[in-house]
């Protein structure tokens, strides 16, 4: 406190003790309050802003919101889209192949035969020729050997002599060409079979062909191994039992035809691709596979008629594939 008798009273600067008295309480730097444009940091509580981040620390502050964010339950809840995934994942229960007609691809194999019929007779006719000309020598060699001896009746006992040297010789040389002839028609047989698969396929593939096509063993290895391999399997399931043969011829017709229109396809595609047709398909198939039976059975009361029918069940089997793989196929 200032003493009222001091003579700096009499200063006339004293009147300025309003200014200082300020400095007792300093009361002046409340001024300084201006200074507190640091507290306007509180508009710098639009950092506070962040408090709408609160909301979405707890999300409780906003339940609402929540809800649209919740509401990502689409995302959580790709229950939806893991409910869709179950045909996904029933995929395996999803159809591989469509469907197809029997009586078209019987129709189809028909007509495909017809077109180029001339070629076929003669590509089929060449095993049957060999088979014929075979069967004719043996006919020939069992009678000559036969012919020869002497056979005769007396005091009730049937005699019988050896037959000539020249019988036995001719006879012997007619049997020799039967068996060899036997064994070279086995053989163009099974290159027939396999040549009617190899050229169905070029003919699908919009191809032509002529006779000595049939009797082209480029690219018919995989073919072979799988012909081979289901007459294998079929044999042994018919021995074991009848059924099991009887399932597995089902099941895998159309491997042959499977081995040539798909060449990229390892031969245990074309068996499983086989298996995977026949089961989505067993109505048609077992139409398909028992007309084809039938027909065959029909034909084969003729010599070479199986022979020349072979074509036309490739081409109804290669029909069938293309159709439940919607693939075109070519038109007669």
């Amino acid at each position: 406190m200032t003493n009222p008798f001091d003579p700096q009273n009499d200063h006339p600067g004293a009147g300025e003790q309003p200014q200082s008295m300020p400095p007792q309480g300093q009361q002046p730097q409340q001024p300084q309050q201006p200074a507190q444009p640091a507290y306007p940091q509180q508009p710098a509580q639009p950092v506070y802003p962040q408090q709408p981040t609160q909301p979405g620390y707890n999300q409780q502050p906003n339940p609402g919101a929540q809800q649209p964010g919740f509401g990502q339950q689409p995302n959580y809840g790709q229950a939806p889209q893991f409910g869709a995934q179950q045909p996904g994942y029933g995929a395996p229960a999803a159809r591989t192949f469509g469907t197809f007609d029997a009586m078209e691809s019987l129709s189809f194999g028909a007509r495909m035969f017809g077109r180029d019929v001339v070629q076929w007779l003669i590509a089929g006719a060449i095993p049957a020729v060999v088979m014929i000309v075979a069967f004719i020598f043996g006919m020939v060699g069992i009678t000559a050997m036969s012919d020869s001896a002497t056979r005769g009746y007396s005091g009730g006992y049937y005699t019988y002599e050896e037959p000539s040297s020249a019988g036995v010789i001719f006879g012997g040389v007619g049997l020799g060409v039967f068996m060899l002839g036997m064994v070279v028609a086995s053989a163009l047989m099974i290159i027939y079979s396999l040549g009617v698969y190899r050229v169905s396929a070029l003919v699908f593939n919009g191809q032509s062909f002529t006779w000595k096509d049939v009797y082209n063993l480029k690219g018919t290895g995989k073919l072979f191994g799988v012909i081979f391999l289901t007459a294998l399997a079929v044999n042994v399931g018919m021995m074991l039992c009848i059924l099991p043969g009887m399932v597995l011829a089902f099941l895998l017709v159309f491997a042959p035809a499977f081995a040539v229109l798909e060449p990229g396809r390892s031969l245990g595609d074309a068996f499983s691709r086989s298996l995977t047709l026949a089961k989505e398909n067993v109505g048609p198939t077992l139409i398909l596979v028992l007309l084809s039976a039938v027909i065959m059975w029909i034909a084969s009361m003729i010599i070479i008629g199986s022979v020349l029918l072979a074509p036309v069940f490739a081409f109804a089997y290669g029909h069938a594939i293309r159709r439940a793989q919607n693939i075109p196929v070519p038109t007669v």
